[in-house]
């Protein structure tokens, strides 16, 4: 007997359609293309003063709203079969 099996070594995408300053918070216009794990950091340009939140997201364009302020946030996601996308940086307006 043999059995077919798939092997998911494709990298998802994400990428940062808008990043405001609302109120406090900072709201994150997201596209990913798989369903993932996301590393959001947050900070200056310099990233000496930030820290970063985890999230889990799916696949499509969907909103994250954090409770920072900040000038630049840096996204990274990992989908379930550990595959990592590359950075999408964007500085936040507002």
């Amino acid at each position: 007997l043999s059995r077919h099996f798939y092997v998911d070594t494709k990298r998802p995408t994400v990428r940062i359609g808008s990043a405001r300053r609302v109120r406090g918070t900072t709201r994150l216009q997201l596209a990913l293309s798989q369903s993932s794990q996301l590393r959001i950091w947050y900070g200056r340009p310099t990233w000496r003063d930030g820290s970063f939140v985890d999230v889990e997201r799916r696949v499509g364009t969907s909103r994250v709203s954090v409770p920072f302020r900040a000038d630049v946030v840096r996204v990274v996601a990992w989908d379930a079969a550990r595959n990592k996308s590359r950075a999408d940086v964007a500085r936040v307006r507002g």
